[in-house]
This record gives structure tokens, sequence and C-alpha cells, in this order.
């Protein structure tokens, strides 16, 4: 069963000892070089220090609490993160904090921290694979760890995932040693270790009745009540000391009761609502509501000042949410029978073969790295780790049949097993109400691969016996796995003109306007019928003067998708900077009507009505523009 192999004492045992440890160091150099490699390369990637979408969040919210300056960038809003709740988690961006005042804010900084913090979870998971299984799996996990593809992706970007998989690790190596006995310190390092996990991911709280039903039963099977009780306490209390201060600040600020974000309700409505895929952020009637084309973490604050329009009063954020998530639940009573298939879809997508993006479109971004391009993906980690834990539960049984006694080190890995099927279940299920994006399922890899290292291991046993008959079969097993895994049961298909539009507005964030027009036109040969590329196409246009070309590809914009708002502003912009002042107008008119207080487009209708004589509609016009901006 891949019993631990302690060293032996002797001097053979030594030189053993040294050998394992040469095979992690060169484990480790080989993840530290592939990192290097990757590095490297996007360094030079316009969005490597003008990040985008949550990463842009979270880079202001760090910069703002490292250097004082709450200052948004161009084009973005205020987000209001010193006056309200905490919208997101607050346990990443204090982390980004933190490496940003040890680095004066360095970008470059941050990507090194956090890969070296992808090689100490290979050195976590090592631990961990040795602890349960012996030398070997943990060698072949910390291995795994080093060169995969995913944890390379995200130690590169400003995003939580190498935070959360170190957490999760800590934790689990913790909460492993309760196997051999429970103590109240163990508990209370394991409970800061959880609470610090919370703040960063809030949906692990579901593996908290888990944790203390599992404890229950390791008590249960070791007649240890009175120490159950007394790790339970410290866990807790531990736990709670961690995230009480996040909920303190929230009531403090705001004068509002949010335990440690205020996204859960507009997250789960974006998952149940009658525009819902499962995978994409849309909020139905946005433009009514809020007067926005699309929204960000940035723009929050308008959709609640929209709902408190709506409602005809002031709002907490609290009470914001509670209003989405009443709003998703009528939406789940009225039509249970698509609800259920929105969840089916949903876990469809989280074990699928698709890298579903989020924030950028990660399928494009390895095919574009020399680096990562050839390192296989999730079906390989899935099916290896079903294999992997089919053997393990095979093994146990034929020991139950022989009624072998079990060994304690048999025992432990049985129980640690169970603890973390429970948080690879629950770290699943926490997600299946709201949206899914490759990005959520990175904390349960190192499990995965966990059980996938003992499946390497055991081929390599069944190699060593000359037991080719059950290696075969387990073989065709595993290529059936892998390829079912591998099929795309929901299809999902990556959206190149948005990996090339994102680009170019990074380029234009930095300055760098030429290379922005090429990526922007990339964007539009992939899609032609993307209303968003040629939107920022004709931005970047404009923003030269080309006047005439940034106005045609407004307007195709606007054929594709008709209440793009901002498109219709510049489109009038364009227009009327070529005295085309009646077709400016039709424009800013139409803007008007789908978004009526907005100070700009009557400023800029104003404008353009006093051009024509018509001072009586533009002073209406520019006093209601004057009212909106002053409010």
């Amino acid at each position: 069963m891949g019993n631990r192999q302690a060293g032996p004492k002797h001097k053979g045992g030594n030189k053993l000892q040294a050998a394992e440890l040469i095979v992690l160091a060169v484990i480790l150099l080989i993840g530290l070089f592939l990192r290097g490699s990757y590095l490297l390369e996007i360094v030079k990637n316009p969005d490597f220090t003008a990040p985008e979408i949550d990463a842009a969040f979270h880079d202001y919210w760090a910069r703002g609490l490292a250097d004082g300056d709450w200052s948004p960038s161009e084009n973005m809003s205020d987000p209001e993160i010193r006056s309200t709740p905490y919208f997101r988690p607050p346990g990443y961006p204090y982390f980004l904090t933190l490496v940003y005042l040890l680095s004066g804010s360095s970008f470059l900084a941050a990507r090194i921290v956090q890969m070296w913090l992808g090689l100490a979870n290979c050195v976590l998971a090592y631990i961990l694979g040795r602890s349960l299984f012996g030398r070997t799996v943990g060698l072949i996990l910390a291995g795994f760890m080093s060169i995969y593809w995913v944890f390379i992706y995200f130690e590169g970007e400003l995003l939580a995932p190498v935070f959360v998989v170190f957490c999760a690790l800590v934790l689990i190596n913790l909460l492993q040693l309760w196997t051999e006995r429970f103590t109240y310190m163990r508990s209370i390092i394991a409970g800061l270790v959880f609470g610090i996990l919370v703040i960063v991911r809030p949906n692990v709280l579901l593996f908290v009745p888990l944790v203390l039903a599992w404890a229950w039963w390791l008590a249960r099977r070791r007649n240890d009540g009175r120490r159950f009780r007394t790790a339970v306490v410290g866990f807790l209390l531990s736990g709670a000391a961690v995230v009480a201060p996040v909920t303190l600040r929230n009531c403090l600020v705001a004068n509002d009761f949010v335990l440690i974000s205020s996204n859960a309700g507009v997250n789960l409505y974006i998952g149940n609502n009658e525009q819902a895929d499962g995978v994409s952020p849309i909020i139905p009637g946005l433009i009514e509501l809020a007067g926005l084309d699309e929204w960000t973490c940035f723009s929050y604050p308008q959709i609640v000042r929209g709902i408190e329009r709506t409602l005809a009063r002031p709002m907490k954020h609290s009470e914001v949410s509670s209003y989405f998530m009443k709003k998703a639940g009528r939406y789940i009573y009225g039509n249970p029978l698509r609800a259920l298939k929105l969840v089916v879809k949903k876990a469809l997508y989280f074990w699928g073969p698709a890298e579903v993006s989020n924030n950028k479109e990660i399928f494009c971004a390895k095919q574009q790295s020399a680096t990562l391009r050839y390192i296989p993906g999730f079906p390989i980690v899935v099916s290896s780790a079903i294999v992997g834990l089919m053997w393990f539960i095979i093994g146990l049984k034929a020991r139950l049949l022989r009624k072998e006694l079990p060994a304690p080190q048999t025992q432990k890995q049985f129980e640690v097993c169970v603890l973390i099927v429970l948080f690879i279940g629950s770290y699943f299920v926490s997600y299946l109400p709201f949206f899914i994006s490759a990005r959520f399922r990175v904390p349960i890899i190192p499990f995965l691969l966990l059980f996938g290292a003992y499946a390497v291991h055991q081929t390599g046993l069944y190699i060593a016996a000359r037991d080719f008959r059950r290696l075969v079969v387990w073989l065709v097993v595993w290529v059936g796995l892998y390829v079912l895994i591998g099929r795309p049961f929901v299809p999902y298909k990556p959206n190149w003109a948005r990996w090339y539009y994102n680009r170019g507005i990074a380029y234009e964030r930095n300055k760098q306007i030429n290379l922005s027009i090429q990526e922007y036109n990339k964007a539009i040969e992939a899609d032609p019928s993307d209303p968003w590329a040629r939107n920022y196409f004709a931005g970047a246009l404009l923003k030269q003067g080309r006047l005439a070309e940034a106005a045609e590809h407004y307007q195709q914009a606007i054929l594709i998708k008709p209440d793009l708002l901002q498109t219709r502003l510049n489109l009038g912009v364009a227009l009327y900077k070529q005295g085309k002042i009646n077709e400016a107008i039709s424009h800013w008119t139409e803007a008007l009507r789908l978004k009526p207080d907005w100070p700009e487009a009557h400023n800029n209708l104003a404008g353009a009505l006093y051009m024509q004589g018509k001072t009586d509609e533009a002073a209406k016009h520019w006093d209601e523009a004057l009212r909106l901006k002053s409010e």
C-alpha cells in the first residue's frame, strides 16, 4: 500500500536520505528553471505592468494600502474601498500589500515572490506525500507540482491561487497531525491558517463542519473525546480570531455587518438568472440598472447606486447582496429544471478539459507560451487521481477481506485520504451555486496530484514485480478515463479576439498606441463579429485623430450590439469632430434614451445643440449635466 518508508539509521540509510534530498533539489531546480523561463516571457507582456480586471483591482488595493495613493487609473471608477465593506475577500490584497511594502511596489517582485511561493508549495506537497505514502510518492508529487503549467501560469498573475494553494497545503499538513494526536497548539496553528484561508477564499467555510465531523470520527476511533473537544475549541477560536478583524473593520468603516466580503449576492445572481451560462459574469439589465455596458469590481458602487434608485432608498452593501440573493432565489424557484441543468453544466465545466477563462483567456496564454505550451492539462490530472484513489481503496479493501489488522501507517493513510476527499468535495460543491472558472479549481489540484503520484508509484511497483497482466488492465482503465475526461461534454471555445483586444487595452494603458492598434487588428481578424474588438480599435483610432476610420468601426460595433453606451457616446464625438453634427446628435440622444442620467452625454448633446443655435435646448442639457455631476 505504499506505507511510509522511514529511512534506517545505519550508514546506508543516511546515503539514501541524502539521495532523496538531492532528487528533491533537482526537482526544485527544474521548477525554478520553468518559472524563470516563463517570467522572462511575461515580463514583456503589456499587462505585466498594466494588470486587468481582478488583478487590476488587487493591484489598486495593495498600492493604496502600501503607498496611500487611492487614485484610480484612467477610465476606472473609484471602487470606494476605504468607505464601504470589502467587496472582495481581503486576504490576497493584504499579502500583495506586504510584498509591495518590502519591494517598493514592484510588479516584478510580486511575481518573483509568488514563484518562490510556488516552489514552497512543491516542498509542502512533498512533505504531505512522503508522510502518507512514502518518499517515492512524495518526490513524484513534488515533481508534478514543479512542472504543472497551471501553477506556473497563476504565479505570474496578480491573483490569489498560489496563495490559496499554499494555505491549503499547510492546513492539510497540520490537520493530518491530528491522526497522531490532538494537541491544543496544533489546533490553534491549524485554526490560524484556516482563518487566513477563509479571508482569501470564504467559500472554504463549507469545509468547517466537515473538519469537525472528521475530527469527531478520529476521536471516536481513538476514544479521545476530551482532547477532541479541546482541539475543536482551539481550532474554531483561532480561526475566528483571524476573521474577526475583517468583520469588525466592515462594521466600523461602513456601519454594515459583512462577515468578510459583500460579493456573494451578486455572484449568486450571476450564476442563476435568465442569461446565465455557468461561466460568464453577466448581470441582466445592467444598462437599465447602472448605465453600464459591462462591469468590474471598480464599477460595483455604480451598481449599488442603481439599486438604490430602483428601490428609492439608501442601501447598505449587505442589503444589496441580499437583494441579489433574493433575485437568484426567485429565479431558481421559478425555473427549477433550468437551475438544475445549470448546476450540472457548471459541474461539467469544473471537471472538464477546458480552461475556462475569467479575467484572461488562459488557453490562449498557454498556447502563446513556449514554456507552458506542451505541458499536459487537466484531464491527465483527474484521470491519474481517479486511478490512484481506486488503487488505494482496492488495496485497503483487500487487506480488510484478508482480515489483516491495519498498520498504524495504513490507518493514517485512510484517515487523511478521507480528509482530503472531503476538502476536494466541499470545495467543488461550494462553487456550484455561482459560476465556474479554471482559476477556481486550482486549489484542489495538488490533492488530485497526490493520488496521481500514488498511481504512478503503483505502476512502478507492478513493473518491478513483472505483474504485466494487471498493469495492462489498469492502464486501459487509465487511458479510458483520460479520453472520457478529455471529452468536452459542454462546449467551450476560447475567445482569441478577447485575448488580443485585452492585450491592446494593456498597451493603451502603457501609452503604446501603435502596438495596441496592432493587437486590435488581430482581434478583428480573429472574430470580425466581436463588437468589443471593434469598439476598442475605434477608440485607439480616435486617439490618433483617424476620425473617419474610428467612426466606421464604432458603427460596426453598434450594428452588432446596439446597446453599447460608451460606443455611442464616442461615435458621436468622432462624427461631431468631422462636422457631422446631426448624426452626432442622433447617437447622443439614443445614448440618453438608454441612460438618461449620463452627464457626459447631456454635456456633449448641449454643445452640439448650441452649435445649431438651439440655445434653450442646450441650456436644459447643460443644467442637467451640472445637476448630475453635483450629485
